[in-house]
């Protein structure tokens, strides 16, 4: 171990002790290139004003020259730091990409360069905010304190926000969150309220979010409304025969009381609640009852009474008791339900039959097409309803075709069902139709606008051309129901202070065109109050254009302008009823003077302080103070005794029974039962009466013989 020792402290030695290296080593060539970063700006940068390009670079030996190019051109060169350029932005092109690269080289020629990155000058803001009104949505009814939720941004700076309640500013604010808590409890109940909001930058543009509306409920009404429900079983027109279980479902909006059974006029249970609450209300009736007529029909009615005192009587059934089984002389039901009679089709077309018998199921659903059979109907176990496809491509083009159904039951009873009509139309040569929703002819406009079309066709809206003076704007395939929207920006130049003609053109599936009759609109974006021109904006929001209205209607209006709202007026056929100088802009008519399925126009104006004014798109209402329709009357006579039923109608109050022409009650039931005696025909009819008095016209006439 010693002498190992020795040996290699020997070799240590020698090696130092030689007057030079041991092995020949050449010289090293330098071929590293130099470091060199490019620290400010960042890519896909904004700039503006002046802005200090900066590089950095490093080289392991010496560094000849730090080179810094702006859109290709070298504005910098130097070798010793700092690597920078002071580039005033205002001389160069506005709103549009630039870009920047360095590079650097050492004095044994290497070389490195930075990736080139695109910066954007943008030294004038003129792009407006954006935003949108969280919370609450338009229709909403509100109670109590609630959130006015707004998210608003802006490509610069924190924009500002601006909350309007019924056209009255209520807080602008600087900074999200961009909430504010609207105490409702002060404000008048029951009614339409309208908020809005502008959302601002520091340079003047601007947003408008809204309008909605909202309705305002802290009152607690009473409770009168009916229940609702059904006799689900048995059905209407069913031959029934030992216990038949009648089946009622009964809600109400607070809570239910008890639920009437009544067979025959009279009373036979009254039930408070179902054995499963998640179960109809049921009552077992018995047919086989030696005080019910065999081989006759019955009449079961059905009242829901709700905690409140609220009564609804329900449509009543008539079934037939046949404990004794007869020879089967009863036919089917059947109607096509799809599609409907004058519709026009193409293609595959679906028929959709509605088919029942008493003696379920049926033997078969036959279709005719042009009076020659076309198939069978096959019955969908899902919907119990029959279907049938047509496939029409081999039918005469442009032509009418008439089909019906014979419905066949078990014991070879038939039934033809009403024919309808379809138009078939494989090849589409129809146009397709539409209009400007907005702007309206003749309306300042400043801004962004947006310009809506309602477009409609027999098959399908491909797309809507729009265009200005000319021009194209573009193409708009993409739509929100019927309306198609393009965002038209007349800050563009050309535009300002001048008339400009508004033109679009819709195009359908199989390029069938149709050109809207051209709108014009003044373009002007000086809206400094002193210069005022700018007319306001006005909406009719209740009630729709044509809408069934009655009693005393309430109007609402909407009205904005860029300075301030001065009057708003409100005309019924050209006749002014009403000037508002405020918020709410809301009146009421009483039409209750006026004849049933008369028309009448509803027009409304808002001025500013200026005189400029404009008038909100019209709305036509019909006049109708009594129910829609008159009540279907039913018949059953047993003995001396006559029943007489009717089915409910919307709206009505009360009903008034007549016997051969004299006036015999007025009831708010749906049955009454009178003594007729023997051997004298007696006819009836009966009416309905509204919360105005005003009374239908007679339902259909039922007569019969006591015995």
């Amino acid at each position: 171990m010693h002498s190992q020792k020795t040996y290699l402290l020997f070799i240590i030695l020698l090696f130092f002790s030689c007057e030079g290296p041991m092995f020949n080593v050449p010289d090293d060539v330098d071929s590293i290139p130099p470091t060199l970063t490019l620290t400010y700006p960042a890519e896909q940068a904004v700039l503006s004003d002046t802005v200090l390009i900066s590089a950095y670079a490093f080289d392991n030996n010496e560094l000849e020259a730090v080179s810094i190019y702006l859109n290709d051109s070298v504005v910098h060169i130097s070798k010793d730091g700092p690597y920078e350029y002071s580039w005033n932005t205002l001389n160069s092109t506005e709103d549009e990409f630039h870009t920047i690269r360095a590079k650097a080289k050492d004095v044994e020629g290497n070389e490195n360069y930075t990736n080139t990155i695109q910066v954007l000058v943008d030294n004038e803001d003129n792009i407006d905010p954006t935003g949108t009104l969280l919370f609450p949505y338009t229709g909403q009814t509100l109670m109590g304190s609630i959130n006015i939720t707004i998210e608003a941004n802006d490509n610069e700076s924190t924009p500002l926000v601006t909350i309007y309640i019924n056209g009255d500013s209520i807080i602008s604010i600087a900074e999200p969150p961009y909430t504010y808590t609207w105490d409702t409890n002060e404000e008048v109940d029951d009614i339409m309220h309208v908020i809005h909001a502008h959302v601002s930058d520091g340079v003047g543009n601007q947003i408008t979010l809204g309008p909605i509306n909202v309705t305002v409920d802290n009152e607690e009404a009473e409770d009168y409304i009916a229940p609702t429900g059904n006799i689900i079983n048995p059905a209407s027109a069913s031959t029934v025969s030992g216990v038949v279980n009648i089946e009622v479902s009964a809600f109400d909006n607070v809570a239910m009381s008890q639920v009437d059974f009544i067979i025959n006029g009279s009373i036979e249970a009254q039930v408070t609640s179902p054995s499963n609450p998640d179960e109809p209300y049921t009552y077992g009736w018995d047919t086989e009852n030696e005080n019910i007529e065999e081989d006759a029909y019955h009449i079961i009615n059905v009242n829901l009474h709700d905690e409140a005192g609220n009564t609804t009587a329900l449509y009543p059934v008539t079934v037939y008791v046949n404990n004794i089984q007869d020879l089967d002389i009863t036919p089917p039901l059947v109607t096509i339900l799809s599609p409907g009679s004058g519709s026009i089709v193409a293609g595959s077309v679906d028929f959709i039959l509605d088919a029942w018998d008493d003696t379920w199921p049926l033997d078969r659903v036959e279709l005719y097409h042009d009076y020659v059979l076309e198939g069978e109907a096959t019955l969908n176990s899902a919907t119990l309803r029959y279907e049938y496809e047509w496939i029409s491509n081999s039918s005469n083009e442009d032509t009418e075709h008439i089909w019906y159904a014979i419905a066949y039951d078990q014991s070879g009873n038939e039934t033809q069902s009403s024919p309808v009509m379809v138009f078939l139309d494989n090849d589409d040569n129809v146009s397709p139709t539409g209009y400007f929703l907005y702007p309206y002819p003749g309306q300042t406009v400043d801004s962004t606008i947006s310009i809506q079309v309602s477009a409609t066709d027999n098959h399908r809206v491909q797309q809507v051309v729009f265009n200005v003076n000319g021009e194209s704007l573009g193409n708009v395939s993409q739509s929100v129901g019927s309306v198609y929207t393009y965002e038209w920006n007349t800050l563009v130049n050309g535009l300002e202070d001048q008339e400009n003609i508004i033109h679009a053109t819709i195009i359908d599936s199989t390029g069938n065109t149709y050109d809207i009759p051209s709108i014009m609109v003044y373009v002007n974006n000086d809206d400094a109050p002193e210069n005022d021109n700018i007319p306001p904006f006005a909406s009719i929001l209740t009630p729709l254009s044509g809408q069934t209205v009655n009693d005393t209607l309430t109007i609402t209006g909407f009205a904005i302008d860029n300075d301030s709202v001065q009057d708003v007026e409100f005309f019924v056929n050209e006749t002014l009823i009403s000037t508002l100088t405020d918020t709410p802009y809301i009146t009421y008519w009483n039409t209750n003077s006026l004849p049933n399925g008369s028309e009448h126009v509803i027009q409304m104006t808002a001025t500013d302080p200026t005189g400029n004014q404009f008038s909100a798109q019209p709305v036509l209402v019909t006049i109708l103070n009594e129910p829609a329709e008159p009540p279907v009357l039913s018949l059953n006579i047993s003995g001396t005794t006559a029943t007489v039923s009717w089915t409910s109608v919307n709206e009505a109050t009360a009903y008034r029974l007549y016997k051969d022409g004299s006036f015999e009650i007025e009831t708010e039931n749906l049955t009454h039962s009178l003594d007729i005696g023997s051997g004298v025909n007696t006819c009836f009819v009966v009416t309905s009466v509204n919360s105005q008095s005003l009374e239908s016209e007679s339902s259909n006439e039922e007569c019969g013989e006591g015995s």
